[in-house]
């Protein structure tokens, strides 16, 4: 499935980015439930360009803590994050960049710049939050960061520079293309599209392994000696397979651009 949202998020006047940003992780969140009413046990994996890897966040922080939500947490198996600014301190620039580069922010309101400001703990409270997650194994999941590595113009340069785009500790790879265009791919010879193919391939894969050595283990257990099924699952073909623009799943700036799918 995906996901997409206003773009114009910083035009709010009444609406903090933090409660605009829980807005939209919370629907983002119940959007997958009611996707998952008949395969409740699917494995996710989540891909997320620009600030909707923070919706993403946000909305996997929501299901580790919301009964009707934790099976998102649990089934979740990655996530890929393309150009997400995962730092608070560089939100203010990521801004300004974002109006002077694509002209997409209409009116500079304060409280929204303030939110976005270096020393504000709005959206950094989500980071820090989900990588403690991460850290405490709250959450188990494969995180790959791409970021991007060409600059939008001579005046701009890069949208979220790579030290902005990076988490620390997980895999990471450039991308050939500026902030609007990395998820925007030409066909399956794209160098970009193979990129992120195969990361996911990779991730299946290990996920169907693992799957496979815990069915063995449950075939082979005995309960008073006699063979006991422990209730695993056996997941059926799943793969990247529907074409979308390039709003990629949850997707957080732009909405129009080439056609991709991962088949």
């Amino acid at each position: 499935m995906t996901f997409g949202y206003d773009i114009d998020i910083f035009s709010f006047t009444s609406i903090t980015f933090s409660d605009r940003l829980y807005d939209h992780s919370q629907s983002l969140a119940y959007a997958i439930v009611s996707q998952r009413i008949d395969c409740s046990s699917r494995p996710i994996l989540f891909i997320a360009h620009s600030l909707g890897g923070l919706v993403c966040q946000q909305a996997l922080i929501l299901s580790n803590s919301i009964d009707g939500l934790w099976g998102i947490s649990s089934s979740a198996i990655g996530i890929i994050f393309m150009g997400t600014p995962q730092y608070g301190s560089s939100l203010a620039s990521y801004r300004e960049k974002l109006a002077k580069g694509i002209n997409i922010v209409h009116t500079a309101n304060k409280d929204m710049v303030g939110a976005l400001h270096p020393d504000s703990n709005d959206v950094q409270r989500v980071a820090n939050e989900f990588q403690s997650m991460l850290r405490r194994g709250d959450l188990s999941l494969n995180v790959f960061c791409f970021y991007e590595g060409k600059n939008m113009n001579d005046i701009v340069g890069k949208i979220v520079e790579e030290h902005s785009a990076v988490l620390r500790g997980y895999e990471n790879c450039s991308i050939n293309a500026d902030h609007c265009n990395m998820t925007k791919f030409s066909g399956h010879a794209d160098g970009g599209y193979g990129l992120v193919r195969s990361i996911i391939t990779g991730w299946l894969q290990e996920f169907r392994d693992g799957d496979a050595a815990a069915n063995k283990s449950a075939i082979s257990a005995t309960v008073s000696g006699n063979p006991a099924w422990l209730g695993s699952w056996t997941p059926g073909n799943f793969c990247f397979n529907r074409t979308a623009n390039s709003q990629s799943f949850a997707q957080g700036c732009y909405t129009h651009g080439e056609n991709f799918a991962f088949d």
